[in-house]
């Protein structure tokens, strides 16, 4: 019969445990740069973004378009807004707010503007602080996929800005290219 020592055993524990931990750390964080680990309000997927470099929570809504809450963002002149749900417009009054960089992951838009009303009762619903809704409109210039089995989100390929789409079609259309095509 083999006997084994206490040594042993501590030794088989301890790098069992620190396996285990490894694992489950790696789980967590992303796999790479390109995706990020999604939160939940309730059910639904959360996620936070850099706003003016501002860790702000944003639920992630693909049937809305983006705001921002008023609570969280106290600056900005009011204005009217309109918020169109499936059945009937609504017309609000919502400050519109303008932000330097809007940040997820290595995706940033500059210069963003958008309203923000007061969410509340959304946020009370999901138990939650709430910073803002990530609608559809950001999503796709972020170029974001959201992969809810995995509970990512994952960053694409984004869509060239003006001045680099501008670039790119100036680098395989010349002007005179261009002046042809158009007339």
């Amino acid at each position: 019969m083999m006997r084994i020592r206490p040594a042993m055993l501590v030794c088989f524990f301890a790098s069992l445990i620190l396996s285990l931990g490894t694992r489950s750390a790696g789980a967590q964080t992303p796999a790479n740069g390109t995706e990020i680990p999604l939160q939940h309000c309730d059910r639904l997927p959360v996620v936070i973004l850099q706003v003016d470099k501002a860790e702000k929570r944003f639920l992630i809504d693909t049937a809305a378009t983006s705001m921002l809450n008023e609570k969280s963002f106290p600056s900005g002149h009011t204005k009217e807004v309109h918020v169109q749900s499936w059945n009937e417009t609504t017309t609000l009054n919502a400050r519109e707010v303008s932000t330097g960089e809007l940040r997820l992951g290595s995706h940033s838009l500059r210069g963003v503007s958008l309203p923000a009303i007061d969410l509340t009762a959304l946020a009370k619903a999901c138990g939650g602080p709430l910073d803002g809704i990530l609608g559809v409109d950001l999503l796709e210039q972020l170029g974001v996929t959201i992969d809810l089995k995995r509970s990512v989100a994952r960053l694409g390929v984004t869509a060239p800005s003006a001045s680099e789409a501008s670039l790119i079609a100036d680098h395989y259309c010349p002007a005179k290219c261009r002046r042809e095509s158009i007339g």
